[in-house]
């Protein structure tokens, strides 16, 4: 038997042989095909999840643009108020300064306001700068109330920020929450202003609640919020301040 017969396979052999590459062909795709299904499923779970994350931080920028035109319409109505009263101050300071000035009064003149009836009536012109005046104090005196004795009057808070329950929302918001106590004598809002930072202050960010319910004396309220982180340090802040009032 020459070299080449020896060498030559059976056809029992070249099945096997061919069964064999075959199977090896088989699992090539198989592994091909599961390697395509597994990176196409972790593509998908990634942009679900950045989509996430977007729609989080565009409603955490929806709720902050809400409360900042909140404060910026009671600030206009403050000022519309304040802008009031001082236009009739304004306008009670004309009328004075168009008055002449009184001149002396001669002896004669004294002795005659002297002699004056007491059930003299006073003239139209004076009723009316007396009356001018009584609305320029009474206005006032309703701004001062209303804008620095009222809304605080007999209300005092004590807060407290749960530094534990950080929620990293995405790396540029955190999820807080915090305690308000009212230990005053009077129901009243609060507005709170909270603080959160690392260690360092490097990565911080700051808000200022005023929309909150009223709260009743003795009455404690959990409330959270969330916070715009700067240079998207969210997962790095540890602790933090609030102040209410």
């Amino acid at each position: 038997m020459s070299l080449f017969d020896k060498l030559k396979k059976t056809p029992e052999q070249e099945a096997k042989y061919q069964a064999r590459l075959a199977a090896i062909k088989t699992k090539q795709e198989e592994w091909t095909a599961n390697a395509n299904s597994k990176r196409e499923q972790d593509k998908a779970e990634s942009d679900a999840k950045k989509l996430q994350r977007n729609e989080d931080k565009a409603k955490a920028n929806a709720q902050r643009l809400q409360r900042q035109q909140q404060q910026e319409e009671e600030n206009a109505k403050k000022k519309a108020e304040f802008d009031t009263i001082k236009l009739a101050k304004d306008k009670r300071n004309h009328m004075d300064n168009q008055q002449p000035e009184p001149q002396k009064l001669s002896l004669e003149n004294k002795q005659m306001q002297s002699t004056k009836k007491p059930d003299e009536k006073m003239k139209p012109k004076e009723v009316v700068q007396a009356i001018v005046v009584l609305l320029v104090i009474v206005l006032i005196g309703w701004f001062i109330y209303s804008v620095f004795i009222a809304p605080g009057s007999g209300a005092k808070y004590k807060a407290t920020l749960d530094t534990t329950s950080f929620n990293v929302i995405n790396p540029a918001t955190l999820g807080v929450t915090f305690h308000v106590k009212n230990i005053g004598t009077k129901a009243g809002n609060p507005t709170c202003t909270i603080d959160v930072s690392d260690t360092s202050g490097t990565y911080n960010g700051t808000d200022v609640l005023s929309d909150g319910p009223t709260i009743k004396p003795g009455q404690t309220v959990t409330s959270a919020d969330q916070i715009t982180i700067t240079k998207q340090g969210a997962q790095y802040v540890t602790g933090g301040t609030i102040s209410c009032n």
